[in-house]
């Protein structure tokens, strides 16, 4: 994969490591010209589950929102604009998740917690996000893509785009 890379990145370094952002040697990254995440929402995105090393995934290794946000959330976000060169740029695209009927404000907290070099946001703010065939289905439990096609036509949906540009 590295060899790939190399092939774009003429005069530049890559690394790739294999593991979760809160476990990467911060004190090694350094000097990045542009940093653009988006975190897995707490609780709501649930990558691999039931796969191999499930338990290595944020939503498993923090499954409380307070813990998620300070021990994973914010300090990536921390260590990912310290590790920016002079003239570098973090963008962060993240969603206020709702679980279980409760609203959790990582947007803003993120804002909050690097207010002194937030310059600004970009996108919209929304109730909720599309659904799909669990939402969209018709009598027989098929998708009904018509039926979620309408429905988008009366309801302006737009995922949250919250970009922090920071430097």
């Amino acid at each position: 994969m590295k060899e790939y890379y190399d092939k774009f990145t003429i005069g530049k370094t890559i690394q790739i490591y294999n593991c979760g952002a809160e476990d990467l040697p911060w004190n090694e990254i350094k000097n990045i010209d542009c940093a653009f995440t988006s975190p897995p929402y707490f609780s709501t995105e649930r990558y691999n589950e039931g796969g191999e090393k499930e338990e290595l995934q944020s939503w498993a290794k923090f499954n409380e929102y307070e813990k998620w946000r300070d021990e994973f959330y914010l300090p990536v976000a921390q260590n990912s604009f310290d590790s920016l060169s002079d003239n570098g740029v973090l963008l962060v695209n993240i969603l206020d998740p709702k679980v279980k009927g409760k609203r959790y404000y990582s947007g803003n907290e993120l804002v909050d917690s690097m207010r002194n070099d937030f310059m600004g946001q970009l996108g919209m703010r929304i109730m909720q996000r599309p659904q799909g065939k669990s939402v969209f289905s018709d009598e027989d439990g098929n998708f009904d893509k018509n039926a979620m096609d309408d429905f988008m036509k009366k309801n302006s949906f737009h995922k949250i785009f919250l970009s922090c540009l920071l430097y």
